[in-house]
């Protein structure tokens, strides 16, 4: 009898769309951070990891950010780099002094601990914002299309090898996708 129960509720919760989204998007939570480890450093992840606390340095001497500089994912960069000092304060305690990085930069494996430390903190954050983006293409399809469409917008979206690929390491495109798409959503809601 609590069998019939269950496949009574399992086939009438597959009728609400927003369950049906709700779920998919957990599954690709769960797919994504389980596997977040397994990609690697990009080439450019270094300079952006530097770039924070070069225009800190900058800021603290009064001087202006250069123009290449200003403008280049620096949100993103420094809340993933924020995060990493507070893991760091609770791990490390008193001990921790984020000013201390000049020994680092004169020995190669540090220098590579110190990446490799900040992109397990900046990895697991950019999939976290790409799940919004996620969320915003099923409410995009939703909205235009129908929600009993809306779950196939983020299945369709994770099987582009390259978004989903770049959920993981790519901190400029991923947020960008992610409020584009919501603000589509929002504007095809309300507009």
């Amino acid at each position: 009898m609590k069998v019939k129960g269950f496949l009574a509720f399992c086939k009438k919760a597959y009728k609400n769309s927003y369950l049906k989204v709700g779920m998919v998007i957990a599954i690709l939570a769960i797919v994504g951070f389980s596997t977040v480890g397994q990609y690697g450093l990009t080439t450019d992840e270094p300079t952006e990891l530097a770039m924070v606390r070069r225009n800190y340095e900058l800021i603290t001497k009064g001087q202006p950010i250069p123009g290449d500089l200003k403008y280049f994912g620096t949100v993103f960069n420094v809340t993933s780099e924020i995060i990493f000092q507070i893991s760091q304060y609770i791990k490390n305690g008193g001990r921790y002094d984020p000013t201390q990085y000049q020994t680092a930069a004169n020995d190669d494996y540090l220098k590579l601990k110190n990446i490799y430390d900040r992109i397990q903190i900046k990895h697991p954050l950019t999939f976290l914002v790409s799940l919004i983006t996620y969320i915003s293409v099923a409410g995009l399809v939703g909205i235009l299309a129908g929600w009993e469409f809306a779950w196939l917008a983020p299945v369709v979206l994770a099987l582009f090898p390259r978004f989903w690929g770049h959920s993981f390491f790519n901190p400029k495109d991923i947020p960008f996708g992610g409020n584009i798409h919501f603000v589509y959503a929002i504007r095809s809601l309300f507009g």
